[in-house]
């Protein structure tokens, strides 16, 4: 079903009866989130969204997106984002993120050099783990304080399409 722009499953739990049958009344139901043109509500503990995604797309920073392999040929192990410095500074990635369109963190480290650009292998190894859909999704880079400098979202890639932004 949609509901303003989003689209979801409905999960549905019925009354079970005294036999262990399946009832004719609902007992409790939600709404889970399948994608959409915005985020939804966070879960709890997670980061809260507070606008549209379309909202928030930026690449005014020292550091922008350039491009991202959401849909690797073969497996999900070669999903990449790779940054560009675009100050005359060499720049410390300690401690700078960047999160997924749910909110899933990768953790930077290293440096980039004045104009220099950089990939970052995506690695799934939870579900908590940063995770580029191959469906698209967004992209956002966060310095150590939380502060946003670059946001960018993607449509649908086929496999192995580099996205350029």
């Amino acid at each position: 079903m949609t509901i303003q722009k989003g689209k979801y499953n409905l999960v549905i739990y019925r009354e079970t009866t005294e036999d262990n049958q399946r009832g004719k009344h609902i007992r409790s139901f939600y709404p889970e989130f399948r994608g959409g043109d915005f985020e939804p509500l966070p879960r709890p503990g997670s980061t809260p969204v507070v606008r549209p995604i379309n909202d928030v797309q930026m690449q005014s920073g020292a550091v922008v997106i350039v491009a991202a392999l959401s849909n690797p040929e073969g497996s999900e192990s070669g999903e990449w984002v790779e940054l560009q410095n675009a100050s005359p500074e060499t720049i410390s990635l300690e401690g700078w993120f960047l999160t997924d369109k749910v909110g899933r963190r990768l953790m930077l480290d290293g440096t980039l050099a004045a104009d220099e650009q950089k990939q970052f292998l995506v690695r799934t190894n939870s579900p908590q783990s940063m995770q580029l859909g191959n469906s698209g999704g967004r992209i956002v880079l966060y310095q150590p304080d939380g502060s946003m400098v670059a946001s960018v979202f993607y449509n649908r890639t086929g496999e192995g399409e580099v996205i350029n932004f």
